[in-house]
C-alpha cells in the first residue's frame, strides 16, 4: 500500500503541489509534466524491467524507492526548474508495482494468485487512509509540507520490503 500511494503520489498529490507551491498553470505546465512524468514512467516499464530481475527484485525495489526520494528531495532543496525532477523520478518510479507483483509471484508460487488478490484488496485500504493523512498534513501545514510528506511513505515502503527480507531469509 505505501508504494502503491508513492509510485502514484506526482499524478494524485503532485499537481497541486505543482499548481500552489510551484506556481505552475495547471492547464499548460502542469500538463506537460504529468505527460513527461508518463513518458519517463512508461519507458521505465517497457525498457527497464530487466534490471530487476539481474538485481532481485527487493534490492531493486529498495533502489527504486531510494532514487525517486532522492530525486524529490532534491526538487524541494532546490525548487524552480528542479521540480523537473520529480517528473524523471517516473524512471524509477513506473518499476515499483509490476515489481511488487513479480516479488509476490516469486514468494508465492502457485499461490501467488491468491497473495496478489489479497495486495489489491490491502493496497487501496492502505492507500485511502494514507490520503486521508496527506489531506490533514495539507490542511494542517500547507500544500508544500503535504507533498513532501509522501517521501515517508517511500520509506514506510523501504521498511516494510526489509521486514519482507528478514521473513523470507528465516523461511530459507
Amino acid at each position: 500500500g505505501f508504494v502503491g500511494l508513492y509510485e502514484m503520489s506526482p499524478v494524485s498529490w503532485g499537481v497541486f503541489y505543482l499548481q500552489d507551491v510551484a506556481g505552475f498553470d495547471p492547464t499548460t505546465t502542469t500538463a506537460t509534466f504529468l505527460s513527461v512524468f508518463y513518458a519517463f514512467f512508461t519507458l521505465s516499464r517497457m525498457f527497464l524491467g530487466g534490471i530487476m530481475e539481474k538485481f532481485g527484485y527487493v534490492k531493486s525495489l529498495t533502489g527504486c524507492l531510494l532514487t525517486s526520494v532522492f530525486l524529490h528531495a532534491i526538487a524541494f532543496v532546490f525548487g524552480g526548474n528542479a521540480v523537473w525532477l520529480i517528473a524523471v523520478s517516473g524512471l524509477s518510479m513506473g518499476l515499483l508495482w509490476p515489481s511488487m507483483m513479480a516479488l509476490c509471484v516469486r514468494i508465492y508460487g502457485v499461490n501467488s494468485g491468491v497473495a496478489s488478490g489479497v495486495m489489491m484488496t490491502i493496497c487501496p485500504l492502505v492507500t485511502s487512509v494514507c490520503q486521508l493523512l496527506i489531506g490533514q498534513v495539507n490542511t494542517n501545514f500547507g500544500i508544500g509540507i503535504g507533498y513532501m510528506f509522501m517521501s515517508v511513505f517511500a520509506l514506510l515502503g523501504i521498511l516494510s520490503l526489509a521486514v519482507l527480507k528478514s521473513n523470507m531469509k528465516k523461511e530459507n
